[in-house]
């Protein structure tokens, strides 16, 4: 993670609150996510985390676009899918190894709140009606994902058939 500053003029719990994902999220909860959030900003280009490494965090997009990607042999990186502001990144974190499966890299200057995952499932752990909100949520986020992936895999199919 790298360390630039926050625009104080926006707090971590605003943007919580505010963001799409956590749509009437239970207000006595946002606390639970408010303690291990943090602000990040990546750059165009910037890998958010790559494919195979650490899963150690959660992403919610404030601002910006990022490529969700992954490797293709003879194409090399393609992407699935595109998160943009609203959207949340990653579920990777949920699950042993905690290993990323796909790669995500800022299309433009991206600002997020990033929760550190070791932290979120203990909390989830520790309150379930905290931690089944938040997997269903998860949920979403990864059958969007899944669709995407669908969704390239029929292009390449497409794309073989016409070649």
């Amino acid at each position: 993670m790298s360390a630039r500053a926050i625009d104080t003029s926006v707090t971590i719990r605003a943007i919580i609150v505010a963001h799409p994902f956590f749509k009437d999220f239970e207000p006595h909860c946002v606390h639970l996510l408010a303690e291990c959030a943090s602000f990040e900003r990546f750059g165009p280009g910037e890998d958010i985390f790559r494919e195979g490494q650490q899963a150690d965090w959660f992403y919610i997009i404030h601002r910006g676009r990022v490529s969700l990607e992954t490797f293709v042999p003879r194409t090399g990186a393609t992407a699935v899918q595109t998160v943009e502001a609203g959207g949340a990144l990653g579920w990777s974190w949920l699950y042993p190894p905690y290993q990323w499966r796909f790669s995500a890299r800022a299309l433009e200057p991206v600002e997020a709140v990033t929760f550190e995952a070791i932290h979120l499932r203990e909390k989830a752990a520790e309150n379930h009606d905290f931690g089944y909100d938040l997997l269903l949520r998860m949920g979403r986020v990864m059958l969007d994902t899944l669709q995407g992936t669908r969704r390239k895999l029929v292009e390449f199919y497409v794309r073989d058939l016409v070649e």
